[in-house]
Protein backbone atom coordinates (compact mmCIF):
# COMPACT_ATOMS: atom_id res chain seq x y z
CA UNK A 1 0.00 0.00 0.00
CA UNK A 2 1.63 3.61 -0.91
CA UNK A 3 1.28 6.29 1.49
CA UNK A 4 -0.61 9.29 1.56
CA UNK A 5 1.34 12.91 -0.47
CA UNK A 6 -0.03 16.09 -0.36
CA UNK A 7 0.78 15.84 -3.94
CA UNK A 8 -1.57 12.56 -4.21
CA UNK A 9 -4.38 13.19 -2.63
CA UNK A 10 -5.86 9.21 -3.88
CA UNK A 11 -3.31 7.58 -1.58
CA UNK A 12 -1.03 6.53 -4.71
CA UNK A 13 -0.48 7.04 -8.49
CA UNK A 14 -0.92 2.79 -9.21
CA UNK A 15 -4.61 3.41 -9.65
CA UNK A 16 -6.33 6.58 -11.68
CA UNK A 17 -9.64 8.43 -9.63
CA UNK A 18 -11.94 6.31 -11.82
CA UNK A 19 -10.81 2.98 -10.59
CA UNK A 20 -10.56 4.50 -7.19
CA UNK A 21 -14.08 5.24 -7.43
CA UNK A 22 -15.29 1.55 -8.52
CA UNK A 23 -12.91 -0.33 -5.73
CA UNK A 24 -14.47 1.87 -3.73
CA UNK A 25 -18.05 1.25 -5.50
CA UNK A 26 -17.30 -2.66 -4.65
CA UNK A 27 -16.18 -2.38 -1.34
CA UNK A 28 -19.56 -0.30 -0.55
CA UNK A 29 -21.62 -3.38 -2.54
CA UNK A 30 -19.53 -6.31 -0.35
CA UNK A 31 -19.77 -4.48 2.99
CA UNK A 32 -23.41 -4.39 2.07
CA UNK A 33 -23.75 -8.12 1.52
CA UNK A 34 -21.71 -9.11 4.62
CA UNK A 35 -23.54 -6.63 6.74
CA UNK A 36 -26.90 -6.70 5.33
CA UNK A 37 -30.40 -7.17 7.05
CA UNK A 38 -29.54 -10.49 8.10
CA UNK A 39 -31.34 -11.97 5.12
CA UNK A 40 -28.46 -13.89 4.05
CA UNK A 41 -27.44 -15.11 7.71
CA UNK A 42 -28.20 -18.49 8.40
CA UNK A 43 -27.74 -18.04 12.21
CA UNK A 44 -30.62 -14.92 11.89
CA UNK A 45 -32.98 -16.78 9.57
CA UNK A 46 -33.08 -20.21 11.75
CA UNK A 47 -36.46 -19.69 13.88
CA UNK A 48 -37.63 -22.34 16.61
CA UNK A 49 -39.90 -23.98 14.06
CA UNK A 50 -37.00 -24.42 11.40
CA UNK A 51 -33.93 -25.29 14.20
CA UNK A 52 -32.12 -28.14 13.28
CA UNK A 53 -32.74 -31.49 14.83
CA UNK A 54 -30.41 -32.47 18.30
CA UNK A 55 -28.71 -35.04 15.79
CA UNK A 56 -27.89 -32.72 13.05
CA UNK A 57 -26.01 -30.32 15.30
CA UNK A 58 -22.55 -31.58 14.62
CA UNK A 59 -22.78 -31.03 10.92
CA UNK A 60 -24.64 -27.73 11.60
CA UNK A 61 -21.54 -26.56 14.40
CA UNK A 62 -18.59 -27.69 11.23
CA UNK A 63 -20.70 -25.29 9.28
CA UNK A 64 -21.28 -22.68 11.70
CA UNK A 65 -17.44 -22.86 11.94
CA UNK A 66 -16.77 -22.72 8.24
CA UNK A 67 -19.20 -20.03 7.86
CA UNK A 68 -17.32 -17.99 10.43
CA UNK A 69 -14.44 -18.50 9.29
CA UNK A 70 -15.66 -17.39 5.82
CA UNK A 71 -17.08 -14.75 7.29
CA UNK A 72 -13.80 -13.29 9.80
CA UNK A 73 -12.10 -13.49 6.38
CA UNK A 74 -14.23 -11.31 4.57
CA UNK A 75 -14.28 -8.85 6.95
CA UNK A 76 -10.73 -8.62 7.34
CA UNK A 77 -10.27 -8.43 3.46
CA UNK A 78 -13.39 -5.53 3.35
CA UNK A 79 -11.20 -3.66 6.44
CA UNK A 80 -8.15 -4.07 4.83
CA UNK A 81 -10.17 -2.23 1.67
CA UNK A 82 -11.38 0.74 3.84
CA UNK A 83 -8.43 1.11 5.55
CA UNK A 84 -6.44 1.66 2.31
CA UNK A 85 -4.90 5.01 2.10
CA UNK A 86 -6.70 5.20 -1.31
CA UNK A 87 -9.82 5.01 -0.05
CA UNK A 88 -9.65 8.07 2.43
CA UNK A 89 -8.23 9.81 -1.19
CA UNK A 90 -11.40 8.67 -2.84
CA UNK A 91 -13.57 9.96 0.37
CA UNK A 92 -11.53 13.60 0.34
CA UNK A 93 -12.09 13.69 -3.63
CA UNK A 94 -15.69 12.97 -2.67
CA UNK A 95 -15.76 15.28 -0.12
CA UNK A 96 -14.95 18.20 -2.38
CA UNK A 97 -17.20 16.82 -5.39
CA UNK A 98 -20.44 16.77 -3.39
CA UNK A 99 -20.72 20.14 -3.06
CA UNK A 100 -20.96 20.94 -6.88
CA UNK A 101 -23.01 18.44 -7.40
CA UNK A 102 -25.65 19.33 -5.26
CA UNK A 103 -25.70 22.56 -6.61
CA UNK A 104 -25.84 21.68 -10.08
CA UNK A 105 -28.71 19.27 -9.88
CA UNK A 106 -31.07 20.45 -6.41
CA UNK A 107 -33.45 21.78 -8.68
CA UNK A 108 -33.57 18.79 -10.71
CA UNK A 109 -33.51 16.02 -8.06
CA UNK A 110 -36.75 14.91 -6.39
CA UNK A 111 -36.71 15.62 -2.87
CA UNK A 112 -36.43 12.46 -1.35
CA UNK A 113 -33.11 12.23 -3.59
CA UNK A 114 -31.81 14.95 -2.40
CA UNK A 115 -32.07 14.59 0.92
CA UNK A 116 -30.64 10.63 0.50
CA UNK A 117 -27.52 12.59 -1.35
CA UNK A 118 -27.27 15.08 1.36
CA UNK A 119 -27.07 12.41 4.31
CA UNK A 120 -24.83 10.87 1.77
CA UNK A 121 -22.69 13.97 1.91
CA UNK A 122 -22.82 14.03 5.44
CA UNK A 123 -21.60 10.97 6.10
CA UNK A 124 -18.52 11.42 3.69
CA UNK A 125 -17.76 14.26 5.81
CA UNK A 126 -18.11 12.14 9.04
CA UNK A 127 -15.63 9.59 7.35
CA UNK A 128 -13.02 11.81 6.25
CA UNK A 129 -13.24 14.20 9.88
CA UNK A 130 -12.84 10.84 11.29
CA UNK A 131 -9.43 9.85 9.48
CA UNK A 132 -8.20 13.47 9.63
CA UNK A 133 -5.13 13.29 7.24
CA UNK A 134 -3.77 9.78 7.58
CA UNK A 135 -5.47 6.52 7.07
CA UNK A 136 -7.06 5.18 10.10
CA UNK A 137 -4.88 2.37 11.99
CA UNK A 138 -6.28 -1.23 12.31
CA UNK A 139 -5.51 -1.58 15.81
CA UNK A 140 -7.45 1.85 16.56
CA UNK A 141 -10.64 -0.35 17.36
CA UNK A 142 -12.83 2.75 18.20
CA UNK A 143 -11.80 4.43 15.22
CA UNK A 144 -12.22 1.06 13.12
CA UNK A 145 -15.78 0.51 14.53
CA UNK A 146 -16.85 3.86 13.75
CA UNK A 147 -15.31 4.11 9.88
CA UNK A 148 -17.49 0.36 9.61
CA UNK A 149 -20.70 1.79 10.93
CA UNK A 150 -20.43 4.56 9.12
CA UNK A 151 -19.41 3.19 5.77
CA UNK A 152 -22.48 0.62 6.30
CA UNK A 153 -24.60 3.49 6.75
CA UNK A 154 -23.17 5.03 3.55
CA UNK A 155 -23.85 1.54 1.53
CA UNK A 156 -27.32 1.51 3.35
CA UNK A 157 -28.47 4.68 1.31
CA UNK A 158 -27.94 3.01 -2.34
CA UNK A 159 -26.41 4.48 -4.87
CA UNK A 160 -24.37 7.87 -5.23
CA UNK A 161 -25.52 10.66 -6.91
CA UNK A 162 -25.63 9.82 -11.17
CA UNK A 163 -22.37 11.24 -12.02
CA UNK A 164 -20.63 12.57 -9.47
CA UNK A 165 -18.00 9.95 -10.12
CA UNK A 166 -17.01 12.39 -13.45
CA UNK A 167 -16.85 15.25 -10.65
CA UNK A 168 -14.61 12.91 -8.68
CA UNK A 169 -12.56 12.39 -11.39
CA UNK A 170 -11.98 15.85 -11.95
CA UNK A 171 -11.63 16.85 -8.44
CA UNK A 172 -8.28 14.82 -8.34
CA UNK A 173 -4.66 17.08 -8.97
CA UNK A 174 -3.75 16.73 -12.40
CA UNK A 175 0.52 15.73 -12.58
Amino acid sequence: MSSTTDGDAAGGDDMDSEALVEALKKCMEDIERTTGNGAGNTAASVSEDTAPSPEATTGIANAADVEGAVTAGLSGILLECLLDPGMLGVMKLMQKAYPRWLATNEEDTSAEDLERYKKQFEIVNSICDLAGDAPIDREDATKTNELISLTHELTSLGALPPGLEKLVSEEQPRE
